[in-house]
């Protein structure tokens, strides 16, 4: 993943979480930390809430499996 793609997938996340008024804190830095070297798999997984209503928060995510879509 270039820097570029980091850079807008962070950003996606962030606006959809304010448009869903999910609070959401994490810099650039904490969302490629939370990936690590997972982060080419991110078609098959995804970066989740631990707890839903703390939200998108450093020492609140962890990745796990995409849902099967129905």
């Amino acid at each position: 993943m270039t820097p570029e793609e980091a850079i807008r997938k962070h950003d996606n996340l962030r606006r959809h979480c304010e448009a869903r008024n999910i609070p959401f804190s994490l810099t650039l830095k904490d969302w490629v930390d939370a990936w690590g070297d997972r982060i080419i798999d991110r078609g098959l997984l995804q970066l989740q809430r631990i707890e839903k209503s703390k939200g998108f928060v450093p020492g609140n995510v962890q990745i796990g499996p995409r849902p099967a879509k129905q």
